[in-house]
């Protein structure tokens, strides 16, 4: 079979009888019989928390009875192939806030019933499901589900090669979907094509970068230009202008474009909505049903203008339990619409939102809200190791029942998952609220980007490390970790804890506003020779999304700088490289080696290339105990490299300090004389 096509050639072309097709061999569930070793692989490769019906999304967005009627019952024709258009991309677009992933999920909901949904996969750059690398696997999983032969092909070409769910994306869909659907059919199976597959990605802007996004829509394209794959693309995102350009230069005549607007032409479908929650909401604390009146809704539809963000994040208010009650938080809604009409009217498209942000992070006390910044703060930094809310918790130094209550201030826009367990999940309703919170302009004095709350963070944090390391907690004495668990490993949790609290402050220090001259005044007096013990367990994994001293000394005060980070010479780099066992030729052509420190209070730093897949090399930082004089004598007297690796780190993992360690090596050196 070509791999130009199934259907290269072909014209004006249509599926006939598109209703039903009974599917004669379909995939057991997979909780019935144990998954196929190739698709077990796939599947560590995919997000399952970003499919339409994950627990981690429930419940989803989705449209309320009665509302977006013609808008999905519109997608729902064109990917049938009954309506006009012939194109095989949708491009659903249109600002935050005006539902799009309610439509998404509905129409994935609505497909699946019919048999007709293929994959749905939805972005979410605040909850962390924004990786394009998991994009395609997880469509490849989901068509999996569907046809048993595609499966038993795709387990097979997996087998053969693991690394293919972990290609290049153009390649993924290659080699996950397009050649194992060509065999499937040069084999006779015609289960995948005896129908239009619909296919959703929800959020695009919200997927990692404009590169990435770039290259799923070139991947996407591509196939429907080769008509390799008897799918129906429905691509759902905010009209971004790298978006728009591309959908407008380069994809426009192979993309139906449906705009969903800011229109208060849906101020009815806002009012059901509202007036339906709210009669749940009274019937659920016993209220009178005349808790609130017809002129309430309307003053609240009309707060909302149009979006039904809004109006969603109004009931979620509304129905607060940490509060005085649904009547009260009613009443302060109002009131935030009386001082809006005050106001008047602004250009920004999301002002009204902005309005009712502020409101929410209004009722946060003010003892705790600097706390709730930091904890805010925290999840904005996309950072590995404290991604969940129990890390976070544990780098703020904060309880379980500390956390749950700061966090109930903020039920309106985000909730915790398995608050009670051993790892808690922080889940944003909407991207909206993390945006209105990164933007100072916005959000103001509440801003988690305010230099003054990055200032106090990296000085809170400085403290507690000086204080740990200079009374050894953490690195010699036990301390107790403050949720029950906090890793899977639970191999001596302090190490772990003071190592995220190193590795944010790093973050938080290379990134942003420049370092002020009372923070560097604390750098400056950390324990950097207690780095390589206090992160042993990560060594020598302390790679470059954890410290990047040339970005670091750049950020400091000029007069703290040869305290803190300084550039190491090309002796003392090629005395990093031996300690390490790395090549001389790796030491010559990477460019860095820096001291942190100063004194007899300091650490090495160099780069370190590192192979990945694919024959792929990035140079990542590495810390490791600063070479003594004495071994720096060592190596001058003997002029020569180590390439007894083995023996030598024997040695010096037997060794305690600079002189044992020189001792070692002379010794390993005469031996080989």
């Amino acid at each position: 079979m070509s791999t130009t096509g199934f259907f290269q050639g072909s014209s004006n072309f249509v599926i006939e009888n598109l209703a039903h097709v009974e599917v004669h061999n379909p995939v057991p569930n997979v909780q019935d019989e144990k998954l196929p070793e190739g698709i077990q692989i796939l599947l560590k490769e995919s997000n399952p928390d970003a499919f339409h019906n994950s627990y981690a999304r429930d419940p989803p967005p989705r449209c309320h009875p009665g509302t977006r009627r013609e808008l999905v019952c519109g997608i729902e024709q064109w990917a049938a192939g009954a309506s006009e258009r012939s194109e095989h991309i949708m491009w659903v677009y249109g600002p935050a806030g005006v539902g799009k992933s309610a439509v998404a999920q509905s129409c994935a909901e609505l497909f699946a019933d019919g048999e007709k949904l293929g994959a749905a996969y939805f972005f979410s750059r605040p909850n962390h499901r924004d990786k394009a690398r998991h994009l395609v696997p997880s469509i490849a999983f989901q068509l999996s589900t569907k046809c048993r032969e595609y499966r038993d092909i795709l387990d097979r070409r997996i087998r053969n090669d693991p690394t293919l769910p972990s290609r290049a994306i153009h390649e993924q869909l290659q080699e996950l979907v397009v050649k194992p659907l060509e065999e499937a059919w040069a084999h006779g199976v015609r289960t995948m094509y005896a129908r239009y597959f619909v296919v959703i990605i929800d959020g695009l802007d919200e997927c990692e970068s404009s590169d990435a996004q770039r290259r799923i829509l070139d991947a996407v394209t591509k196939s429907v230009q080769g008509q390799t794959l008897p799918f129906r693309w429905i691509v759902f995102s905010r009209a971004e202008p790298q978006i728009v350009a591309l959908f407008k230069r380069d994809f426009h005549s192979l993309t139906f474009r449906k705009e969903v607007p800011v229109s208060r032409d849906i101020d009815h479908e806002i009012l059901c909505f509202l007036n339906d929650k709210f009669k749940e909401i009274g019937r659920a604390a016993s209220l009178p049903s005349s808790w609130f009146s017809e002129d309430d809704i309307q003053t609240l539809v009309n707060l909302c203008a149009g979006l039904f963000i809004y109006a969603a994040t109004i009931e979620r208010f509304v129905h607060m339990e940490n509060s005085l009650g649904p009547v009260s938080q009613l009443r302060t809604v109002l009131r935030l619409a009386s001082n809006a009409r005050e106001r008047g009217y602004t250009a920004h498209p999301l002002h009204e939102l902005d309005l009712f942000y502020t409101l929410i992070m209004e009722q946060v006390p003010l003892e705790l809200l600097p706390v709730m910044q930091r904890i805010l703060l925290l999840r904005s930094l996309n950072l590995p190791f404290v991604l969940d809310g129990t890390r976070i918790a544990n780098v703020l130094g904060l309880d379980q029942p500390q956390f749950q209550h700061i966090c109930s201030f903020l039920h309106s826009v985000l909730e915790l998952e398995n608050p009670d367990g051993d790892s808690t999940s922080i889940k944003f309703h909407h991207a909206s609220f993390m945006d209105f919170m990164q933007d100072v302009k916005r959000s103001t004095r509440f801003s988690i980007h305010r230099d003054d709350v990055i200032d106090f963070a990296r000085s809170e944090l400085l403290d507690s490390l000086n204080g740990a390391m200079a009374s050894g907690i953490g690195i010699r004495d036990p301390i107790e970790t403050n949720f029950s668990s906090l890793d899977s490993t639970k191999e001596e949790p302090q190490l772990f804890i003071l190592s995220y609290r190193i590795k944010v402050l790093f973050n938080l220090c290379e990134n942003f506003y420049p370092v002020k001259d009372s923070t560097a005044s604390k750098l400056v007096t950390i324990q950097f020779g207690l780095l390589p013990g206090i992160l042993r367990h990560s060594y020598p994994h302390f790679g470059n999304q954890d410290l990047d001293p040339e970005r670091l000394r750049k950020q400091l005060p000029r007069k703290f700088r040869g305290k803190i980070a300084r550039p190491g010479d090309a002796l003392w780099k090629f005395r990093i490289f031996s300690y390490l066992h790395k090549p001389l030729s790796h030491c010559r052509c990477t460019a860095g080696a820096y001291v942190l420190g100063h004194g007899r209070n300091k650490v090495a730093c160099c780069k370190i290339p590192q192979v990945y897949s694919h024959n792929l090399e990035i140079f990542t930082w590495r810390i490791c105990p600063y070479p003594s004089s004495i071994f720096a004598k060592s190596l001058a007297i003997h002029q020569r490299p180590f390439d007894d690796s083995t023996a030598l780190s024997t040695q010096l993992r037997l060794a305690s300090g600079a002189m044992r360690k020189a001792q070692a090596i002379t010794r390993i050196v005469a031996s080989h004389k």
